[in-house]
């Protein structure tokens, strides 16, 4: 008597195809492919493999998302201590100092991005009205030649 609940266990684990199914549990390849399309095993299967890559998917931008949030979020804190010590610092720096530091941040930026495939830095960061790094180098430019 073949155990067929136990044949399509077996086949549904994967790792071994209908052909070796048969002869390991003595049917013929014949019956084994008729009862597999019959009962539409590999249907199942390719519908649990969809289920699992979707939620592997899914999972995946689920943490990427979270990462490139915990990252922008830091970036703007960072930056935002930065404009601010800056500000603060204003009388006290020689705005040509300034504005190459300006342009080394602007130019690590920049490389950093490349590096890791991500967008063009915007002009402002319109939600926390913090200026970005090339703000304050056109800012400094622009007072210098006053």
């Amino acid at each position: 008597m073949v155990n067929w609940p136990k044949i399509k266990k077996e086949y549904q684990k994967g790792g071994i195809d209908l052909r070796s199914l048969a002869k390991k549990h003595h049917v013929s390849p014949s019956t084994m492919m008729q009862r597999a399309a019959r009962e539409k095993w590999k249907g199942e299967v390719e519908a649990r493999c969809s289920k699992i890559e979707a939620e592997i998917v899914k999972e995946t931008v689920d943490d990427s998302m979270e990462w490139v949030r915990k990252v922008k979020k830091e970036c703007e804190r960072i930056l935002s201590c930065v404009s601010a010590s800056v500000e603060q610092a204003k009388p006290l720096i020689d705005p040509d100092q300034l504005k190459g530091f300006a342009q080394s941040v602007k130019s690590l930026d920049d490389t950093m991005r490349r590096a890791y495939g991500l967008p063009n830095a915007p002009q402002k960061l319109e939600h926390t009205g913090v200026l970005t790094f090339a703000d304050l180098a056109d800012k400094y430019d622009d007072e210098k030649d006053k």
